[in-house]
């Protein structure tokens, strides 16, 4: 005979399974309806059923609520089934788990199922959805705030792996429905997701290595150093680059009327963006393309220059890179057999740790030439040995100012270390 207390346990259970598989079931319709080809009288009968059209305009903080939701329901569902099998004793309690486990299997199987197959059915009960968000959204930011201050103190960057509506199954269900999507379009895609984990610090150009013009020197000096770069943009600085004026292009220079070594830079300098250092990539993007701006320099809180960015290296975070005729075409990194790598000093630590899958923290730098040089508290020497979590790392060529080439030896390859040929992008 099961008591009261029992009995109203497993009412509890089956109840939150049922609300659990709901969820599940409209996070695939989400994604069903997300990605798929509707025409715009389709999407507007789609938006008029229940509360769907709020659902769809706050799509990415509705999934994380839900993902929340996900895990408050599977605590819930162990300290009823706890209670559950604790009158019988060890065994009744892991009977009971057991149990639990496989209807939890079924009715993800099941959810599955419903959300792909009835996803246009089911957007009639998004007004639950609506309440099931605001009921767990206010957990899921505090949460989130509580992360950041954590991860503040450890001076670690939080980066999430994985995306709220599972970017690799989005990518696959959108390239079979759809015509078949090129490999460099999928890639396109992957790399849109990735983005938005990535912060300007992550692919600025590190102040040591910007080339600017400084509106104090000679116009003759200031020319002779734009040659030798090779580049078209550079910052107009008074001294150095934390009094940074304005942009010069070398077009201008071409289009001066009058003698050339009469031009004042400053009459010429165009305005620059300036860009917090924690600013996201897509911030970055998004100002650069409404300023109509193509370069921008990461100041820190108290204005100081750090680095710089331009349109066109956001541009290769989404497409690859994308070399011209003045661009090296030696790869940043390169594989020289098994273990081996060699690489440059001035590879993004991002690059690095997506090429080779090691555990690289620091977010004071954004090179791997930077992070050396930040843990030794000094530049290494050419052919000095630096120990580096699970590497060991030869510096090849350093100057004065930078470390220009390492060799990376991998002394305890990671299980998921990649073994093909590898030339990776800047």
């Amino acid at each position: 005979m099961i008591d009261a207390a029992t009995f109203f346990s497993l009412i509890g259970v089956f109840g939150i399974m049922a609300l659990q598989g709901y969820v599940m079931a409209m996070e695939f319709a989400l994604i069903t309806i997300r990605y798929k080809a509707l025409d715009d009288a389709q999407l507007e009968r789609l938006r008029g059923r229940g509360a769907m059209a709020w659902v769809l305009d706050h799509s990415k903080d509705v999934v994380q609520s839900m993902r929340v939701s996900l895990m408050a329901f599977c605590l819930a569902q162990g300290i009823l089934l706890f209670q559950v099998g604790k009158g019988q004793g060890a065994w009744g309690v892991i009977d009971c788990f057991v149990g639990g486990v496989v209807l939890n299997i079924l009715f993800f199987v099941l959810a599955k199922h419903i959300g792909r197959s009835y996803a246009a059915a089911l957007t009639f009960l998004s007004p639950l959805l609506v309440f099931i968000h605001w009921a767990f959204y206010t957990l899921f930011v505090i949460c989130q705030y509580l992360m950041r201050v954590s991860f503040r103190v450890f001076r670690k960057k939080i980066r999430i792996e994985w995306d709220l509506l599972d970017a690799e199954i989005q990518i696959r269900a959108l390239s079979e429905r759809n015509k078949k999507l090129s490999q460099q379009a999928q890639n396109i895609i992957r790399n849109v997701i990735k983005m938005s984990d990535l912060e300007l610090s992550d692919i600025l150009v590190p102040r040591n290595q910007i080339v600017f013009l400084n509106a104090k020197e000679s116009l003759k000096k200031n020319l002779e150093k734009a040659k030798r770069s090779s580049h078209t943009r550079f910052p107009l600085c008074e001294g150095d680059l934390d009094n940074c004026i304005g942009l010069i292009h070398i077009k201008d220079l071409f289009r001066y009327k009058g003698d050339i070594q009469n031009a004042d830079l400053r009459a010429l300098k165009h305005p620059i963006s300036k860009f917090q250092i924690e600013s996201s990539l897509e911030d970055v993007l998004d100002g650069l393309l409404g300023s109509k701006s193509h370069m921008a320099l990461a100041v820190d809180e108290f204005g100081g220059t750090v680095g710089s960015i331009t349109l066109e290296e956001l541009i290769e975070e989404l497409v690859g890179e994308i070399q011209d005729e003045f661009d090296s075409d030696e790869a940043l990194i390169k594989k020289l057999n098994r273990h081996t790598y060699r690489v440059s000093g001035l590879t993004p630590i991002h690059d690095l740790i997506d090429t080779l899958h090691i555990p690289l923290d620091n977010t004071e730098v954004s090179t791997f030439g930077g992070l050396l040089t930040a843990n030794l508290g000094r530049l290494p020497k050419k052919g000095e040995v630096i120990p580096l979590e699970n590497m060991e790392v030869t510096i090849d060529e350093a100057d004065s100012t930078r470390i220009l080439s390492t060799t990376i030896k991998l002394l305890c390859p990671t299980s998921n270390q990649k073994t093909e040929p590898i030339t990776t992008q800047s």
